[in-house]
């Protein structure tokens, strides 16, 4: 005599149990993905508070904009970076010794008509269009030092010469990132895994 044990759906339970490796790396893909947007934009928002922006330099998909690049099934790695070079220094401070690799040497606005937030130099006094055309700009050097001609008696100091400045740290941009993924990614991964379950049927 034999007894027939029959467990519905054991077969398709063995199979669906081989394959939750592949619904678990989709599901991992997928939410470092996620959190690498959400990081992307907090740093796009952080970089908007912490600078003075000037033609858009940090935006999503532009050479120094704020980009990132995504996971997925075979490489289970994103990033969120810029390639803006003065961001370094802006994030761990340092010694500039070059306006911007660019021009030697150093020139420091003159904060007494120059703000951080509020520009109260007309545009075509910024150190770029001065650098580019110091005629059209009205501005001329004296030892060093770019001046303007506010009227007929008073000139007025822009920017002064220094052989160095010290940077200051305030862009905690790594630091950002990863509070970022602390607080959200176990939730994101906990979504993505229960999505791709309910897809694989």
């Amino acid at each position: 005599m034999s007894e027939e044990i029959i467990v519905n759906g054991l077969i398709e339970a063995v199979e669906f149990i081989g394959g939750l490796d592949k619904q678990a790396t989709y599901a991992a893909s997928l939410a470092i993905n996620n959190t690498a947007k959400k990081i992307q934009q907090v740093e796009y928002d952080l970089s908007n508070k912490v600078f003075t922006i000037r033609k858009t330099w940090n935006k999503p998909n532009t050479k120094y904009g704020i980009n990132r690049t995504y996971a997925n099934k075979n490489n289970l790695n994103a990033s969120v970076f810029s390639q803006a070079p003065w961001l370094d220094q802006q994030e761990y401070g340092g010694t500039k010794t070059k306006d911007r690799n660019r021009f030697s040497p150093v020139l420091v606005p003159n904060k007494d008509i120059q703000q951080t937030k509020t520009r109260l130099v007309p545009k075509r006094l910024a150190l770029s269009t001065i650098k580019k055309d110091p005629a059209k700009s009205g501005a001329f050097m004296i030892g060093g030092n770019w001046w303007y001609r506010k009227n007929k008696k008073t000139i007025v100091p822009l920017f002064f010469h220094e052989s160095s400045v010290s940077i200051k740290a305030r862009y905690p941009f790594t630091e950002t990132g990863w509070a970022v993924v602390n607080d959200i990614y176990q939730d994101e991964y906990v979504k993505a895994f229960e999505y791709a379950i309910s897809t694989a049927f």
